[in-house]
């Protein structure tokens, strides 16, 4: 597993433990969108466009918060409802194995990033569902029955752009139940970085200390467990930073 594979599934760890989500449901299984390989299918996918939040209200709440003289964690995106289901809103689609696919997209417009909130979440065996950006150029999922939590709550990471499809196959006479009900997006507009490319960039905030910085030194083995975590407040969203933490069995 390379840093940055790492680095996604210590992010979404985070995401679980402090949302009130189970931390084994986050990892994904791999592999390639149907639609992405199979020929002759629709190009037609439902687009739903939701408002973006109040930016001005936002920006004098941040500004506020700032000059506050007891300042909390500087927000990075805001919740934008949804509570649509993907099977009963999104484009439903039969592939020439006789498989069911069901896409959907959803915008909200000028987000540098959407990360997926479910309110309900089941995928029976082999089921498969995607998500991905506009350009195709981030792709997560695949997320499976292994993916299934106890308390039907679920999220998703950050998807670059103000555009992420989700795409959802099953298998030719499947017939037990899925459910991948949407209840929000989070709609980040600021603090979020997708440029993962080995650089050495600063991406912490004033609150923390970069693992890179001479303050890391003689810490090498604690680094590797370090990670940034997306947590949600209310309607609000922050990165906070974490470690891994292992047990004695060394799973």
């Amino acid at each position: 597993m390379n840093q940055h594979q790492l680095r996604n599934k210590l992010v979404l760890i985070g995401i679980f433990i402090l949302a009130g989500f189970s931390s084994i449901a986050q990892i994904s299984q791999g592999g390639t969108p149907v639609s992405f390989t199979t020929q002759d299918i629709s190009d037609r996918i439902v687009n739903f466009e939701f408002p973006k939040p109040d930016m001005e209200a936002i920006a004098l709440e941040d500004q506020a918060n700032a000059e506050s003289a007891y300042p909390g964690p500087e927000r990075m995106a805001y919740s934008v409802p949804v509570n649509m289901d993907l099977k009963s809103a999104g484009t439903m689609e039969i592939l020439p194995d006789g498989s069911r696919m069901w896409r959907m997209t959803i915008h909200v417009p000028e987000a540098l990033a959407l990360g997926v909130y479910y309110s309900n979440f089941y995928l029976p065996e082999g089921g498969r569902l995607f998500l991905y950006n506009e350009s195709k150029t981030q792709v997560i999922g695949a997320f499976t029955s292994e993916n299934n939590p106890e308390s039907g709550l679920f999220a998703t990471e950050f998807i670059e752009g103000d555009d992420v499809t989700l795409e959802y196959t099953e298998p030719a006479g499947t017939t037990e139940k899925s459910a991948i009900l949407i209840s929000e997006v989070a709609y980040a507009y600021r603090f979020i970085d997708f440029s993962f490319d080995g650089r050495e960039t600063n991406l912490s905030l004033p609150c923390m200390i970069n693992v890179k910085c001479s303050e890391g030194e003689g810490w090498e083995d604690q680094i590797q467990g370090i990670a940034r975590l997306s947590i949600k407040i209310g309607w609000n969203y922050y990165w906070c930073s974490g470690s891994l933490i292992n047990n004695t069995n060394n799973d």
